[in-house]
């Protein structure tokens, strides 16, 4: 393999000063991610779906005038007027791994380009979101001013107990109590329901036709009520990747962590690395509870075009986040038993998956 593109720079070097002026057409204003597009595609120089050499050498035979319209605009891959062994160079580097066909920056221009359009143009999309708890910690601490009660309550202190065993511990005590009332059994009845389905998934389905919802498009797409639907920059991801195979081309974005603490975290979670793509969750629990310590990590982001026409065929989004919320602290003051103090701070661990097609 090294050895033929070795080959193959040679005779591009060797012909470098044929240059062979591109036909005038008519001028059309693209956006810059149009034009990143037009070049992924142009690379493809034999059709075939994907990168190789056989791109180059077609791009050599068009620079020497070996193939029919030689001088046409589809062989100018850096779209500088003409054609020359400038534009072979820039697939072959590409095809040996050396530099891209288009930057990243390039590239999360084309995200945001396409994601956005699906706001603005209001296209037909099903959509299917996936949100699963795979874990979650309740940490109680209850304290008496009268000793003895303190030391009666004391089964009411635990670290970290899951979720489902702490709802059995809660039950356990309400039943210990031989005057329960009506209430009180709805309340264990809804406790252990809660119990046995809190890990399993919570998934939302909706297809989304602008005919008949005019709405949707901003309602159910990533970034709910939002009229941009991404917003993403090359300081805000970890690493961006794309292929061309198959007459379909395929965008990854990986996001780096994001962690925050009770006197750091955001205000606006759309100005945050994640969330200015995903839908985020909100880490904070009730307007009364306190965030000590959040964090997204693992985000993935895939967009898939059809090559031709450059239309959305997918749109893959997953991430997890993790929190650990305290609960307001409870106080009750009883003449006969004094005060009675209850803190608690739950841990969730939970994963999310949207994926859209259109």
């Amino acid at each position: 393999m090294k050895k033929a593109l070795s080959i193959l720079l040679v005779i591009g070097i060797l012909m470098s000063f044929m240059v062979i002026g591109v036909s005038a057409e008519e001028e059309v204003t693209l956006a810059p991610a149009q034009m990143s597009l037009a070049k992924m595609k142009k690379a493809d120089v034999n059709k075939d779906g994907s990168y190789s050499t056989s791109d180059v050498q077609a791009l050599l035979q068009a620079v020497i005038g070996a193939v029919e319209n030689s001088d046409s605009a589809e062989y100018d891959i850096n779209s500088d007027g003409c054609v020359s062994f400038e534009d072979a160079r820039e697939v072959l580097r590409h095809v040996s791994g050396a530099e891209p066909i288009v930057s990243d920056e390039e590239l999360v221009e084309i995200v945001n380009f396409k994601l956005n359009a699906v706001k603005t143009d209001k296209p037909t999309f099903h959509g299917v979101s996936t949100v699963q708890c795979k874990s979650m910690k309740v940490t109680q601490k209850v304290t008496a001013s009268n000793a003895i009660i303190g030391a009666l309550l004391g089964d009411m202190n635990f670290t970290d107990l899951e979720y489902d065993k702490y709802i059995e511990k809660m039950i356990a005590m309400m039943e210990d109590n031989k005057e329960l009332t009506a209430d009180d059994l709805k309340e264990i009845e809804a406790m252990r329901n809660s119990a046995e389905t809190y890990r399993d998934p919570v998934i939302g389905e909706r297809t989304v036709d602008a005919a008949e919802s005019p709405y949707g498009h901003l309602l159910y797409f990533p970034r709910e009520r939002k009229n941009v639907a991404c917003e993403l920059t090359v300081n805000d991801i970890k690493s961006i990747t794309y292929s061309v195979r198959n007459g379909v081309i395929t965008i990854n974005i990986v996001m780096p962590t994001a962690s925050y603490t009770a006197s750091t975290y955001p205000s606006d979670l759309t100005k945050t690395p994640y969330g200015k793509a995903f839908n985020v969750a909100n880490l904070k629990g009730s307007s009364d509870s306190t965030l000590t310590k959040g964090e997204y990590k693992n985000g993935k982001l895939t967009l898939a075009l059809d090559k031709e026409t450059e239309m959305i065929q997918l749109a893959d989004y997953s991430y997890e986040y993790y929190s650990e919320v305290k609960a307001p602290t409870q106080s009750q003051t009883d003449p006969k038993i004094g005060t009675v103090t209850i803190d608690m701070v739950t841990k969730t661990s939970a994963s999310v998956k949207e994926t859209f097609t259109f």
